[in-house]
């Protein structure tokens, strides 16, 4: 068990490691166009010989404008070419560095995405990490007092290569650096080597032995809080073996917690299992402001902190200032942002209440890359721009033709739900038959003619209406969850492959017959 006093000067090292990046960031927000247009020009400049830099002629591009009429906008396809000829061991494809390692990211559908690493790369990320740290140590005290969980990701497959190339970090504590990585793991309530366990009962339960351990967990970092939701909910349903095993430790102090805990007066309050911790980071956006709310449920004296938007690809927005959206993170890559109309706009462009899609240029070798998501601008940090989440721009259900896309399912699913704990869209197949099923996980009650209310929400969408009207689709249904919808949601996409940082609650999913897997039955209209 590490002391207070070491916990406090471990995170106090860490935060004047992170002092310098967290300095020019503060003095980038106040001249957002002169700091992305020299990230830019630079990085063009170093990869104007690589192969993408001349066949798009790099070294003649002189500003952002000349960069967004002479390369196009691109998506992973674009890549794949490329990637498979750094895999075979050519230099300069994309970028002028050594290409580390491809990272895995596995998004809505099953599709891998291998995205090419670089040592400049990991830096960009860590010039948001650091920032975020920063204010979060200065906003939050209590949390430099004692010890951090970070979830780490299973691996549930064994090292792989890509041609030459290895595909993925060690385990997420890498994107800090080698002296960042260190000081992480000198106040880590949880060590790396829990990113091997396969098996996702074991890699509950030994996360769980490990973090019950520590009475002084003063901060949680998770991806979606449906994670550390499941966590809570594996304890209460699995509490007696967790203890017995916690108090069976041949460490005094580790018998001494499962006493501490088995005597607790509530056993849905957590903050009397961690009584110090003062914040959990994870995502409060879009499909997941539900599930962050139930999580607040268990941790009713913590504040939950909206972790912004990060991807695999590029490290987008952080929560800086309170009361403010995640700012963008204006030093760690070039970014545009697209209207719905298809002009795209730099950062110091953009307009507080308008929807943009994010397009990021990386250090990595992406140009112009889509993300695929869509942020709301709310407001500024000086002249940075404040981002809230508000989902998948290229999540499509697309079996016949109906085209349904996610912010569609989200607003049919919002039209006939009022209060729900889980609610997703996704096709239906009985036979040669196929609908699409809304599957909800409610306490309220769900009105006879929801169905008939959901349909006529749908066929907003003329693609979807033309596919009833020719009987491609049938109508929609309603598929009333009794228990579990998130638990279960997640296993079954853990069981594909797709890692537990990646699985976020989306209002519409392609995979079909989920009614295979939820319990529960279906509404009669």
């Amino acid at each position: 068990m590490t002391s207070t006093i070491a916990c406090r000067t471990v995170n106090t090292l860490w935060s004047l490691l992170n002092f310098r990046v967290s300095c020019n960031f503060r003095q980038a927000c106040h001249n957002v166009k002169e700091c992305q247009e020299n990230y830019l020009l630079e990085l063009l400049r170093r990869n104007s010989s690589t192969v993408y830099g001349k066949r798009n002629c790099f070294e003649h591009i002189h500003s952002i404008e000349h960069y967004q009429n002479s390369v196009p906008l691109t998506s992973y396809e674009d890549y794949i070419p490329y990637i498979d000829r750094i895999a075979q061991g050519e230099k300069s494809v994309l970028s002028c560095e050594d290409i580390k390692l491809f990272e895995p990211s596995s998004g809505s559908s099953s599709a891998e995405k291998l995205i090419p690493y670089t040592d400049s790369l990991r830096r960009d990320f860590q010039r948001g990490i650091g920032p975020w740290i920063t204010s979060l140590y200065h906003q939050y005290p209590q949390v430099k007092q004692g010890k951090t969980y970070w979830s780490i990701s299973p691996k549930f497959s064994t090292n792989r290569l890509h041609g030459r190339i290895p595909i993925g970090f060690d385990d997420d504590s890498s994107y800090l650096g080698f002296l960042g990585k260190w000081l992480y793991s000198q106040v880590a309530a949880l060590g790396p080597e829990l990113s091997t366990q396969t098996d996702d009962d074991t890699f509950k339960t030994k996360t769980l032995i490990t973090l019950l351990a520590e009475r002084k967990l003063g901060l949680i970092s998770v991806w979606s809080p449906t994670f550390l939701t499941l966590l809570c909910e594996y304890f209460l349903e699995n509490e007696e073996h967790i203890l017995l095993s916690l108090s069976s430790s041949p460490d005094l102090h580790k018998r001494k917690r499962a006493e501490e805990i088995s005597r607790r007066r509530s056993n849905n309050d957590f903050n009397e299992i961690w009584p110090n911790l003062g914040v959990i980071s994870c995502w409060t956006d879009s499909s997941s402001w539900e599930p962050s709310r139930r999580l607040q449920t268990y941790f009713p004296s913590t504040t939950i902190q909206s972790k912004g938007l990060l991807a695999t690809e590029a490290f987008v927005s952080f929560p800086y200032l309170p009361d403010h959206s995640p700012v963008l993170a204006v030093t760690s890559h070039f970014f545009e942002f697209m209207a719905q109309d298809g002009q795209c706009f730099a950062a110091h462009q953009v307009e507080s209440g308008k929807t943009y899609s994010v397009i990021v240029t990386t250090s990595g070798g992406l140009y112009r890359y889509q993300l695929g998501d869509f942020v709301l601008v709310k407001g500024f940090i000086g002249q940075a721009p404040c981002l809230e989440f508000k989902g998948k721009s290229d999540l499509v259900s697309d079996l016949f033709g109906e085209k349904i896309h996610a912010t569609h399912a989200a607003e049919s699913i919002n039209s006939v739900l009022q209060e729900y704990d889980f609610a997703m869209l996704a096709p239906d197949n009985f036979g040669t038959n196929w609908n699409y099923t809304l599957y909800v996980e409610s306490d309220t009650f769900i009105a006879p003619d929801t169905p008939a209310l959901l349909e006529q929400k749908l066929c907003e969408n003329p693609n979807y209406r033309e596919c009833i009207r020719t009987g491609q689709l049938s109508f929609a249904k309603i598929f009333r969850i009794n228990k579990a919808a998130a638990l279960t949601y997640t296993t079954r996409l853990s069981k594909k492959g797709m890692r537990l940082g990646d699985i976020k609650l989306s209002p519409l999913s392609k995979f079909h017959n989920w009614s295979d897997y939820f319990s529960g039955e279906y509404e009669i209209p």
